[in-house]
């Protein structure tokens, strides 16, 4: 009992030294079962002491694992570089009205929606993949505000 005891202080006091540091206890923890930090931009397991082995495997497998749920549940959009995207007088719509003539505003041109929409499915996907390692509550939420924003925007376009 006194040498379960020793080890539990040996751990408490591991942490206890990365919280003075400034280290940053994170949501989740390593395979021993001890909350993980993040020191210096690394992950660490104070008890471990550095589980960057470990992370990198991690992180390969989430990768991976990514990568195939990406190619099988969102195909890859291609948008042209900006330099390729036809140039007309119909990229901005005129927003403005002449009310006494009664003429409409013109409508955006079919290539400007569509690579706007485009941008927005790509930015979409990449703010909701990056809402799944995401650990920080703030940005967690400012990432759902921006998921939110572009679906709406992207409603409107249709």
């Amino acid at each position: 009992m006194q040498l379960a005891n020793n080890e539990e202080d040996i751990k408490l006091e591991k942490i206890s030294k990365f919280l003075e540091q400034g280290g940053t206890m994170l949501a989740q923890h390593c395979e021993c079962g001890v909350p993980l930090f993040r020191f210096k931009g690394k992950v660490i397991c104070p008890i471990c002491d550095s589980n960057s082995n470990k992370d990198e495997k991690k992180q390969k497998e989430i990768e991976i694992l990514k990568e195939s749920t990406i190619e099988q549940s969102h195909p890859q959009i291609s948008i042209p570089p900006v330099n390729e995207i036809p140039i007309t007088s119909q990229i901005t719509p005129n927003i403005h009205s002449n009310a006494s003539t009664g003429i409409q505003p013109d409508a955006m041109s079919s290539e400007t929606s569509e690579f706007i929409k485009k941008t927005l499915i790509n930015k979409i996907v990449q703010l909701s993949l990056d809402l799944q390692r995401e650990t920080d509550l703030s940005r967690i939420k400012q990432q759902i505000e921006a998921i939110e924003s572009g679906t709406k925007a992207l409603d409107n376009l249709k």
